[in-house]
């Protein structure tokens, strides 16, 4: 069986997907409704699979991944090591501003397009 990663995970939540949209066939035929498919369900019942099932793919349901190994609890870890290391705080940070200015750039992308219109 593949490792817990994300090449089983993304599998994995295409086959939730796919399992959440056959619970909403299956419960549609079995209370007679017409028609069997209904988006709306389908759509909120496999995403909710999907999600479940990629997690159970990544490993997060695994108590095993959740140990620390002996190092994450040494206490006495040279000076030298946390100095090289960056703040976590200042690469939180970061990230943030690099997610909120990809995004801004994505909406002024967006409305130019929508302003020039399709040519």
């Amino acid at each position: 069986m593949i490792r817990p990663s994300i090449s089983r995970a993304v599998p994995m939540g295409v086959l939730g997907f796919m399992v959440g949209a056959l619970v909403v066939i299956v419960v549609r035929w079995l209370q007679s409704l017409t028609p069997l498919w209904d988006v709306g369900s389908g759509l909120v019942f496999g995403t909710f699979f999907c999600a479940f099932f990629f997690l159970w793919g990544i490993g997060a349901f695994d108590p095993r991944l959740s140990a620390h190994g002996d190092e994450a609890h040494d206490d006495h870890a040279p000076a030298e090591k946390a100095a090289d290391e960056p703040n976590p705080n200042s690469v939180f940070g970061n990230a943030i501003w690099q997610v909120t200015f990809a995004t801004m750039l994505f909406i002024v992308a967006v409305m130019v397009v929508a302003a020039v219109g399709p040519v």
